[in-house]
């Protein structure tokens, strides 16, 4: 077993929010790749998480262009090189296996910037259902499986895992190559939330793979705040430098 996942000693002491994605990512990756490696670091926009080329930490065009119903998206890497083609593989190959070495740096960014004493419920984006009988696994929710034994392991005793209450009702078609405004007509509508109740004045954490122009991200958001959720928060493994 890789030493990222095994249970040791001293693993409560380690300090999980600058864990290497080196050290994480060298049993599937050759030195070569894993320069090509990019991690998002600040200074970036504070809501939407896009590098700020000017260093000022400032709220970027595109969110105050487009309303965001999410408080901030943070992501681990750059949807670019060898973190592309790993996410590729795990999405479109089936190499499942990859879904631990990824969640782990995924935990790693949320333990870097969320507040452990906060109690937050957990959610991946959610697949239609005739795609997730195509696909035979949602990619966003294998990252998160291991998160519960990981917050308790490393102390974020609050985090509640909830995949069923965020649903899909509407099939949209592939947004891979369309620009913000189609995106953002693409997802209109199609989420729901089957038990408000269960939303209602909770901070969420919502889970994709990839966050490129936010559309889907923003739309599940909007949903969750018209059921009642006090606030929305979003991650994702890989993000592109900019905006498409």
């Amino acid at each position: 077993m890789h030493p990222a996942f095994a249970d040791e000693k001293n693993s409560n002491d380690m300090d999980i929010g600058s864990l290497s994605y080196v050290q994480v990512l060298e049993p599937f990756l050759c030195q070569n790749c894993l320069m090509t490696c990019r991690t998002v670091e600040a200074p970036f926009c504070p809501v939407c998480g896009m590098p700020d080329k000017q260093g000022k930490k400032t709220v970027c065009e595109n969110c105050r262009s487009f309303p965001r119903y999410f408080s901030k998206c943070r992501s681990f890497g750059f949807y670019e090189g060898s973190l592309q083609n790993m996410l590729h593989r795990y999405k479109y190959h089936r190499k499942t296996f990859l879904a631990r070495p990824l969640g782990l740096l995924l935990f790693s960014v949320f333990a870097r910037y969320w507040n452990p004493k906060e109690s937050i419920l957990l959610m991946p984006v959610p697949l239609h259902k005739n795609k997730f009988r195509k696909r035979g696994f949602n990619q966003s929710w294998l990252m998160l499986r291991d998160w519960p034994d990981l917050a308790r392991k490393y102390f974020f005793p609050s985090l509640q895992p909830d995949k069923g209450n965020l649903i899909r009702i509407r099939e949209t078609k592939s947004q891979t190559h369309m620009p913000r405004e189609m995106r953002l007509r693409n997802v209109r509508g199609a989420f729901s939330v089957r038990w408000p109740e269960k939303v209602r004045g909770k901070k969420i954490l919502l889970a994709d793979d990839v966050f490129t122009t936010g559309a889907t991200a923003n739309e599940c958001a909007k949903v969750l705040i018209q059921a009642g959720a006090a606030q929305v928060d979003v991650i994702s493994f890989a993000r592109p430098l900019l905006y498409p």
